[in-house]
C-alpha cells in the first residue's frame, strides 16, 4: 500500500508542469509502462543487428582471412627480406623520422588515450565498448603471436636493420591489427552510432575528411613497421585484414548488445533515468550475482587458454640460437638476453592485460548494485570540470599502472603475469567504473542533477 502511494506521488511530480492528476492511476500507470517499453524498443531498433546472411558473410570472411594467410606468408616474407634492405639503405633522415613517428600510433597508448577521453567526456557505454574492442584486439594479437611463433625480418636477415626494436614474435603485426581495428572503430562510433543521413546532411565535409584520415592511418602505420624492419609484408597484411574484420564485426554484432546491457545496468535500473525521460516503469530486474559469476567464468576460461597456449609452445618450441643472436646484436647492444622478456614469455605476460575489461565490468555491477548506477548525463558539465575529471582520474589511476611500467623480468613468468599485468589492470578497470565516481562527486566535477 505504501509503495502505491509513493509511486502515485512520483507520478504526480513527473506531471506537475502539465498540472495533470490522473483519475484512474492504475490505467495511467500501465500507459506509462508502455511508453517506457517503447523508449527501450526505440533504442533497440537504433542498434538492431543485420540479417543472418550478413553473419554468414562475416564468418566466410574470417575463414578466408585465416586460410589466405597460409598461402601468402612465405612469399611475402621473402619479398620483405629482399626489398627492405635497399629501402633502408636509401632512406632519408626525414623519412626515417616520419616512419618512427607513424609507428607511435600503433602502440596501445593511443587507444588508451582515446578511451580515457570517452570515459571523461562521453557516456559509459561508449567508453566500455572502446575498451572492449582494444582489449579483444590486444589479447587476440598476443595469442596469435604465440600460436604462429614466427620471427621478424631483422631476426632472419643480417641485411635488415632493426630501426625499431621489438623482441616478441612477429606474426601478426600488432601495430597493423590495432591501427586497422581501432581507427575504424573510432570512426564508426563517432559517425555511425546515429543514422548516417544526419551526418551526411550536417557534417558532410568532416565525415569524408575523417574517412580519409582513417584510411591514411590504416595504411601508414603498418608500412612504418615494414620500413623499420620489424614486420614482414605478410605480417602487416594479416594484421590489417583481421583487424578490419574485427572492427566491423564487433560494431555490427557486439556493440548493440554492449550498449543495451550497460544501459540496463547503469540507467534502466536507476530512477533518475525515468525522471530524465519523463516515464515511470518498473526498474529492470538485474541478477547481479549471476552476471558476476558469468564474468568470472569467462575470465577464468581466457586465463586457462592463455596459460595452455603459452605452455604448449614453450614446451615444444625451442628458440633458435640464431634468433637470439640477432636480437642481442641488433637490439640489446651485445648484452645477454633475459628470456622472460622476449617471444612467448613477453606475449604471455601481456595477455594478463585482459583483466582490465573484467575489472571494468565488475565495477559497473558494483556501481549498479551499491552506488545507484550512472546516467548518460553524468559528464554533461563545463569543459573546465571535464579537464578536472581528467586530472583527478589520472592522479587516482596512474599509480595502479606503475607495476607494469617499473617491474622488470627477473621474476617468474607466472608472477609477472599476476603482479605486473593482471592484478594492476583489473584494479584500474574496477576503480574507473565504480569508486572513481565517488571521488568525482566529492570534487563536484560531474553532473548530479539527473
Amino acid at each position: 500500500m505504501n509503495r502505491e502511494v509513493d509511486e502515485q506521488a512520483q507520478y504526480q511530480e513527473l506531471n506537475e508542469n502539465e498540472n495533470i492528476l490522473p483519475k484512474n492511476y492504475s490505467n495511467l500507470r500501465s500507459q506509462s509502462t508502455l511508453r517506457g517499453q517503447k523508449q527501450q524498443n526505440a533504442y533497440s531498433r537504433l542498434t538492431e543487428t543485420s540479417s543472418v546472411w550478413h553473419l554468414v558473410i562475416f564468418s566466410a570472411a574470417i575463414v578466408t582471412i585465416v586460410l589466405a594467410e597460409q598461402l601468402y606468408r612465405e612469399p611475402l616474407f621473402n619479398l620483405t627480406l629482399r626489398v627492405v634492405p635497399d629501402v633502408q639503405k636509401d632512406i632519408s633522415d626525414f623519412a626515417l623520422y616520419y616512419f618512427k613517428f607513424m609507428t607511435l600510433f600503433g602502440y596501445g597508448h593511443f587507444a588508451v588515450g582515446v578511451f580515457v577521453l570517452f570515459f571523461t567526456f562521453s557516456t559509459r557505454e561508449k567508453a566500455f565498448y572502446l575498451l572492449l574492442v582494444h582489449t579483444v584486439a590486444g589479447i587476440l594479437n598476443q595469442e596469435l603471436k604465440i600460436i604462429y611463433h614466427n620471427p621478424r625480418p631483422y631476426i632472419m636477415s643480417p641485411d635488415v636493420q632493426a630501426l625499431a626494436c621489438s623482441k616478441s614474435f612477429g606474426n601478426p603485426s600488432g601495430h597493423s591489427s590495432l591501427s586497422a581495428c581501432y581507427f575504424v572503430t573510432l570512426f564508426l562510433v563517432i559517425y555511425h552510432d546515429t543514422p548516417f543521413k544526419s551526418h551526411r546532411e550536417q557534417k558532410h565535409f568532416s565525415y569524408y575528411l575523417a574517412l580519409i584520415g582513417v584510411i591514411f592511418m590504416v595504411i601508414n602505420v603498418p608500412m612504418s613497421r615494414v620500413v623499420l624492419g620489424v614486420h614482414g609484408l605478410n605480417q602487416i597484411l594479416y594484421g590489417m585484414t583481421y583487424g578490419l574484420w574485427l572492427a566491423l564485426f564487433m560494431f555490427q554484432y557486439v556493440r548493440p548488445a554492449v550498449y543495451r546491457h550497460v544501459k540496463k545496468l547503469l540507467e534502466f535500473n536507476n530512477p533518475s533515468y525515468y525522471r530524465t525521460f519523463g516515464v515511470m516503469v518498473e526498474p529492470a530486474n538485474i541478477d547481479h550475482m549471476n552476471y558476476a559469476f558469468k564474468c568470472l567464468g569467462i575470465y577464468a576460461g581466457i586465463v586457462i587458454f592463455s596459460t595452455l597456449n603459452y605452455y604448449i609452445v614453450r614446451s615444444n618450441f625451442e628458440y633458435p640460437q640464431e634468433w637470439l643472436d640477432a636480437i642481442i646484436l641488433k637490439c640489446n647492444e651485445g648484452k645477454p638476453l633475459e628470456i622472460k622478456g622476449i617471444f612467448a614469455d613477453s606475449a604471455f605476460v601481456k595477455t594478463g592485460l585482459v583483466s582490465i575489461i573484467f575489472g571494468a565490468y565488475l565495477g559497473m555491477l558494483y556501481d549498479s548494485f551499491y552506488m545507484g548506477g550512472t546516467p548518460s548525463t553524468i559528464n554533461d558539465t563545463s569543459s573546465l570540470k571535464g579537464i578536472l575529471r581528467l586530472l583527478i582520474g589520472g592522479l587516482v589511476i596512474i599509480p595502479f599502472t606503475l607495476p607494469y611500467l617499473l617491474i622488470g623480468s627477473s621474476l617468474s613468468v607466472g608472477l609477472l603475469y599476476f603482479i605486473k599485468s593482471a592484478l594492476p589492470f583489473f584494479m584500474v578497470g574496477f576503480i574507473m567504473f565504480s569508486w572513481l565516481k565517488s571521488v568525482y562527486i566529492v570534487a563536484e566535477v560531474i553532473n548530479t542533477n539527473t
